[in-house]
């Protein structure tokens, strides 16, 4: 495997010294093996049409934040729902954390729980990774 800056070479057709829309896609899928959104290429788009060394970093990175974070919520979410409620929740502090008191606990579950809606999903979860690795 390549190292980043490898990768960037070996895609900067041109050696031109950035990484035009497609071949940032292209390195993007060598490096993570996972295919970029159609909204987050839109919104990489919508940056500018010319990507650097440092672009092409910082989006690996965010995509092996968001890797952890998938990694973190399946194996909290043992049922396969794709949600955590507070009783889950609650279960696995029995197991995992019974030092914590029940209002402690569910101050947590509200602050994981971005949208009030009583269900802790992945994408919160993510949203707690980005934040505890930044």
């Amino acid at each position: 495997m390549k190292t980043l800056k490898e990768t960037f070479d070996y895609y900067d057709e041109g050696s031109k010294g950035f990484l035009t829309s497609h071949e940032l896609k292209c390195s993007v899928i060598y490096l993570t093996g996972i295919k970029l959104s159609k909204i987050a290429m839109r919104r990489l788009k919508d940056r500018g049409s010319m990507f650097s060394l440092q672009d092409l970093g910082n989006i690996i990175a965010s995509q092996l934040k968001e890797d952890h974070g998938s990694e973190v919520f399946n194996a909290l979410d043992s049922q396969k729902k794709g949600y955590l409620t507070l009783d889950d929740f609650n279960n696995l502090c029995d197991i995992h954390a019974k030092y914590l008191k029940p209002a402690i606990r569910e101050s947590v579950f509200r602050e994981i729980d971005s949208n009030q809606d009583g269900m802790v999903t992945l994408r919160d979860i993510q949203r707690l990774v980005k934040f505890t690795i930044e």
